[in-house]
C-alpha cells in the first residue's frame, strides 16, 4: 500500500465515544461537548487511528467507516457530566477470507466429518440384528395386548403390555450401550469438525484512551501505558492507553500484533496530543506484508471434484470401540498440520472474499421411538 493510498484509506473501525452516562440515564439534561472536549476527542481519534497498522492484501475490514481528515462528531453529553468525564475507544475488525478452493476443501471435509458422525449411530450388524429382533418381539406384545383389551380380557391385555415395557427397555438399553461405545468417537469427530474453519482469519485490535482502571489481566495480546484515570479525561489530557489485539491464534492475529505501533501509543501519555496533521503525517507508514495461510488439505476420504490436493498423512488416532471398522478409520484420519509461517513472509495475494460457507451440520439423531 503506497504512502498515497495510506493517506487516503477509509478506515473502517468503530470510533465509540463511551460517556459515563447514556443520555437515557441523564439525570437533568444533555449538553453539547465544549470546543475543548470536541478538540481532545477529535486528536485522540487520531492519535489512536495513526498507530493502526495498514490493512495487509488481502484482508477486508467489518465495521463503520470514517475518514481520517473527517473526524467524527463526539456524542452528547449529560448535563451533569463535568468536562472531560468520557474515555475514547475504538476498533478495528479484519477478516480474511479463503479462497475459493481451500473453500471447497474445507467444505467437503466438513460434510464428510459430519456423515461419518451420523455413521457412528448405525449399530453394528449383529446388534442391530439382536435390536430388530427385540422391535418384532415388542411389537407382537403390542399387538397381542390391543387385541386382548378389545376383547375385554383385561388380565390378558396387563401380561402383554408389561412383556411390551419389559421389551421396549431392553431395546433402549442396547441402543443406550452402543452410543456409550461410540461416544468417544463422536467427541473426536466432532472436535475435528469444529477445528475446519470455513469463516476465514479473524482478528480485531481495540484501543483506548483514559479508562478508568487499567486491565489486570494484561498480556502476550494486550497491554497498557500510564496510569488509572478515576476521572477519565478530566483535565483534557492523557492518562492512559490500552491495546488488545483480540482472535483465535492465526498468522493474521500475529501480523496485527506486530505492526501495530505500540511505541507511539506510549509517547501519547503525559504529553500534549499531536495536532490531526500530525496524526495524518504518521499515516505514511510501510506496508504490511501479505498474510501467509498453508493450504488445506482434507482426509482421504473426503472427495473434492477437481481438487489437486494432496491427500493428508496419517495422524494419531482417537479412541476407538467396538463399532463398524469402517466408522474407526473415518476416527483416526488425519487433519494437516498448518505449515509455520516465515518471518518475512512473501506469497500471492488472497482471493477476493467470498460468501461464507453453509455447510449445514447433520444433527444427531435419536434412534428410539414406538
Amino acid at each position: 500500500m503506497t504512502s498515497k493510498n495510506r493517506r487516503l484509506f477509509v478506515l473502517a473501525f468503530s470510533a465509540l465515544l463511551v460517556p459515563m452516562a447514556a443520555i437515557a440515564d441523564c439525570v437533568d439534561a444533555t449538553r453539547e461537548p465544549t470546543a475543548a472536549e470536541q478538540d481532545f476527542y477529535n486528536r485522540s481519534v487520531a492519535a489512536l487511528m495513526a498507530a493502526l497498522p495498514a490493512v495487509p492484501q488481502g484482508v477486508t475490514l467489518e465495521a463503520r467507516t470514517y475518514d481520517l481528515k473527517k473526524m467524527p462528531t463526539m456524542n452528547v453529553l449529560c448535563k451533569e457530566q463535568k468536562i472531560g468525564q468520557f474515555d475514547v475507544s475504538l476498533g478495528l475488525a479484519y477478516v480474511l477470507k479463503y479462497s475459493e478452493e481451500d473453500l471447497k476443501l474445507r467444505g467437503a471435509e466438513r460434510r464428510w466429518l459430519s456423515q461419518q458422525i451420523d455413521a457412528t449411530l448405525v449399530m453394528p450388524p449383529e446388534k442391530n440384528a439382536q435390536k430388530q429382533a427385540l422391535r418384532k418381539q415388542e411389537e407382537s406384545a403390542r399387538s397381542a395386548a390391543y387385541v386382548a383389551r378389545k376383547a375385554g380380557d383385561s388380565s390378558g391385555a396387563a401380561a402383554k403390555e408389561a412383556e411390551s415395557d419389559a421389551l421396549y427397555k431392553q431395546i433402549e438399553e442396547l441402543q443406550r450401550k452402543h452410543n456409550a461405545e461410540v461416544k468417544p468417537q463422536q467427541e473426536a469427530l466432532r472436535k475435528r469438525m469444529d477445528a475446519v474453519d470455513v469463516d476465514g482469519l479473524q482478528a480485531e485490535i481495540r484501543l483506548a484512551i483514559n479508562q478508568i482502571k487499567l486491565p489486570s489481566n494484561a498480556g502476550a495480546n494486550s497491554g497498557a501505558f500510564g496510569v488509572d484515570s478515576p476521572g477519565r479525561s478530566a483535565a483534557l489530557k492523557v492518562n492512559n492507553v490500552v491495546w488488545s489485539v483480540r482472535g483465535k491464534d492465526s498468522p493474521l492475529r500475529d501480523t496485527l500484533q506486530s505492526s501495530l505501533d505500540r511505541n507511539l501509543l506510549q509517547t501519547l501519555v503525559g504529553k500534549t496530543l499531536p495536532t490531526l496533521a500530525e496524526s495524518q503525517a504518521q499515516w505514511t507508514k510501510a506496508a504490511v506484508p501479505a498474510i501467509a495461510v498453508a493450504a488445506f488439505t482434507p482426509s482421504p476420504q473426503a472427495q473434492v471434484p477437481g481438487s489437486t490436493t494432496a491427500p493428508a498423512k496419517a495422524a494419531e488416532s482417537v479412541p476407538t470401540s467396538n463399532a463398524s471398522a469402517s466408522v474407526q478409520a473415518v476416527a483416526n484420519a488425519a487433519l494437516p498440520t498448518p505449515t509455520p509461517v516465515p518471518a518475512n513472509p512473501v506469497v500471492a495475494p488472497i482471493a477476493e472474499p467470498l460468501k461464507k460457507a453453509n455447510d449445514a451440520v447433520n444433527l444427531l439423531r435419536g434412534m428410539f421411538g414406538r
